[in-house]
């Protein structure tokens, strides 16, 4: 009982928040189209900041998740990290992607057309403490990406975050 109730002052007295992540920019680089096909390396630079005052997160087990309306999705695993409090970590993450349009090539202009997701296992750190792993769900707008522009092609997008 009393340990329960200890427990319970130190999770509303720490009061840990979820993670914000923001993608920043964003390109297509290494791209090969045919009328059916492309083949592209996606690379996003995403910011990810921990709100907590005194809570550290450690994300483990992250993968992104990169589909379009029209093929399946790719899959590409972020190594580990841990976010202390009120500090900013940013991930610079790749992905190969080949998307199959089945009626012909819709890239309007050299211009396709993305959704990111992310999940992890996320567990919060306090001392020498560590909560339970539990699942986090990233949701990210979609995207519009200008084939071979080296210059980012949205401003900063707010992912959702679901714990």
């Amino acid at each position: 009982m009393l340990l329960g109730i200890a427990i319970l002052t130190c999770w509303f007295v720490v009061i840990p928040r979820t993670p914000r992540l923001m993608v920043e920019s964003g390109k297509v680089t290494g791209y090969h189209s045919t009328n059916r096909k492309l083949n592209a390396t996606i690379v996003l630079n995403i910011r990810s900041y921990n709100p907590n005052k005194r809570a550290s997160i450690y994300m483990d087990s992250m993968k992104m998740t990169v589909k379009n309306s029209m093929s399946v999705p790719f899959h590409s695993d972020i190594p580990n990290f841990t976010m202390t409090p009120q500090n900013v970590t940013v991930l610079n993450p790749t992905i190969l992607v080949n998307f199959i349009y089945p009626f012909g090539l819709p890239l309007h202009a050299g211009w396709i057309h993305i959704e990111l997701s992310f999940s992890a296992k996320v567990s919060y750190l306090l001392n020498r403490w560590a909560s339970k792993p539990r699942w986090m769900e990233i949701y990210c707008n979609h995207f519009r990406f200008k084939i071979g522009d080296s210059m980012p092609n949205f401003q900063n997008i707010e992912c959702l975050v679901d714990l």
